[in-house]
């Protein structure tokens, strides 16, 4: 593919994805922070909602913006799709599938270790 068209393979987007995650990590973490001075998560399955609450849309935002800055939607979703309104779906379920990939093993274990340490700071 890229011998036929070196443009297939959208550099811009392929480099920036992993800056997507951690960005949408550094966003979540903080308001997991916030969430958790103010008393809201003080259960692990709490936390990690509130985690995954705002990692998971935060990440779809930028993957989508990255991809249509990139030009990769529509050079992907129109070919796949059969009609406009398939493409769409189809860009917002891939990019669901993304970010829950990206964020679901850290829903769980970053509340287990964060609620375990201040477990342990309390006990002292």
């Amino acid at each position: 593919m890229l011998y036929a068209d070196a443009r297939c393979d959208r550099p811009f987007f392929w480099w920036s994805l992993p800056l997507a995650v951690g960005l949408a990590n550094a966003g979540a973490v903080a308001h997991l922070k916030a969430r958790h001075a103010a008393g809201d998560c003080f259960t692990r399955r709490a936390a990690g909602r509130a985690y995954l609450g705002m990692a998971v849309p935060v990440n779809m935002l930028l993957a989508l913006l990255l991809a249509w800055r990139s030009g990769i939607l529509s050079d992907i979703a129109p070919p796949i799709a059969a009609t406009p309104a398939s493409a769409t779906a189809l860009v917002l379920v891939v990019a669901l599938l993304f970010a829950l990939a990206s964020h679901a093993l850290t829903s769980l274990v970053l509340p287990w270790l964060t609620l375990a340490s201040a477990a342990n700071l309390r006990s002292r």
